[in-house]
């Protein structure tokens, strides 16, 4: 639940938080009766989870913000389930609806009560506790040793982050984005399509915060959380960088240094891919990395000449870090060793960016400092890392390469 983190390091991150706009007004920051030494922040995550053959489960589960700083790998020992409710039971809207508000309300009401560190008087929906009941005892007393918690963060991929938080702008929408105005559609102006990256895209200056969210949009039935701001709904770093653009990245990534002879050509595309797997593996070996066999690199699961490259589905986030880490290695080397070649410089620097990012959020703490947060930005948002690299059909038009990307920005 600490993550083996001192007083100090507690303290200093909850003053760090108070400096962010999300927190800065988090009524839990602000009492009196609370001690940043002996105070504990929880995240919130929902996800569907399959745990029998054609059985999916919807599961919420609750987290300390310090445990990632810990040694304990078991997941059960770092997250507590809230609730688990069966998909079955939930195949309308409505129901899922209501199901949501009441786990929503509840979590709300036992995360006032671990803020405020005193045993409740009486039950959630205002009944009274049996006397001699457990819960009757601990009314009117100091919990956990005085020790409190409050809310932090809610985490969930983009699917459940629209059905926990019935979210009206969202990827499967012509107003595809929840933190700004960008959209998509045959009727969508220019300046406001998702993909315009150029100069004159309106979308980035469209940014949404949570008082604009709260005036425009159905407020979201966690708002009940004490504490709660929208702009504490994290994106995840597995479903944006190694199953997002990570994937994007490193499909077409291959297939670029194929097409400039880097890897022995096979007879067809799938046997050239088979060396390059194998050329990873050894990679990996020798550096003391674990590569796994399965699934193969083949021209289905990458994308051959007639498609956009983007890694199939059975690649998973740790197989898609490691190809990161291959990528910027071997596009490094080559681009070192072909320097009058732009694109591979290109694809090495996109790649070293990229890679530098992971390694910063890996070996990162709780906070970054100024500096670091600074790099790690500049990693994923400017034209050093991914927009770079979408950019790249516009930048070299003529290139074969071109044809690979599944993002095509407006040139």
């Amino acid at each position: 639940m600490l993550g083996n983190l001192d007083s100090n390091s507690r303290i200093t991150f909850w003053k760090h938080l108070a400096t962010c706009k999300p927190w800065k007004c988090h009524p839990a920051l602000h009492r009196n009766d609370v001690s940043y030494d002996k105070l504990v922040g929880f995240t919130i995550h929902a996800d569907g989870a399959q745990m029998y053959s054609d059985d999916e489960f919807f599961v919420y589960s609750i987290s300390s913000v310090f445990s990632s700083e810990g040694c304990t790998k078991d997941i059960l020992l770092v997250k507590i389930p809230l609730a688990i409710i069966p998909e079955r039971q939930m195949r309308s809207k409505d129901v899922r609806a209501a199901v949501n508000k009441v786990v929503a309300d509840v979590t709300a009401w036992s995360l006032k009560i671990c803020t405020s560190g005193v045993g409740p008087q009486r039950g959630f929906y205002n009944e009274a506790f049996p006397e001699k009941s457990y819960r009757h005892g601990l009314s009117g007393k100091i919990l956990a040793g005085g020790w409190k918690g409050c809310y932090v963060a809610f985490k969930a991929d983009l699917k459940a982050r629209v059905q926990v938080h019935a979210l009206t702008r969202n990827y499967l929408c012509n107003l595809i984005c929840d933190r700004c105005l960008a959209a998509t559609g045959d009727k969508c102006p220019e300046s406001m399509y998702y993909k315009n990256f150029s100069h004159t895209a309106a979308w980035p200056l469209t940014a949404i915060d949570h008082e604009m969210h709260m005036q425009m949009d159905t407020p979201s039935p966690w708002s009940v959380v004490e504490g709660f701001n929208f702009e504490s709904l994290s994106y995840d770093w597995l479903h944006n960088v190694y199953l997002g653009i990570g994937r994007d990245l490193v499909a077409s990534g291959i297939l670029v240094l194929i097409e400039h002879n880097v890897f022995p050509l096979g007879a067809d595309l799938d046997e050239t891919l088979g060396n390059v797997h194998r050329e990873v593996r050894r990679t990996c070996a020798k550096n003391g990395l674990y590569f796994p066999c399965k699934p193969q690199l083949t021209k289905a699961n990458v994308g051959g000449s007639d498609d956009f490259a983007v890694l199939g589905s059975r690649f998973k986030g740790a197989t898609v870090k490691t190809l990161i880490w291959w990528l910027a290695v071997t596009s490094q080397k080559v681009s070192d060793q072909r320097p009058t070649e732009p694109i591979l410089a290109l694809l090495a620097t996109c790649c070293f960016w990229m890679q530098r990012s992971i390694h910063i959020q890996d070996r990162s703490g709780l906070t970054f400092s100024r500096i670091t947060m600074l790099v790690k930005l500049g990693s994923l948002s400017s034209s050093t890392s991914g927009r770079m690299w979408i950019w790249l059909p516009a930048t070299f038009p003529t290139t074969a390469c071109c044809s690979r990307f599944a993002i095509r920005p407006i040139t």
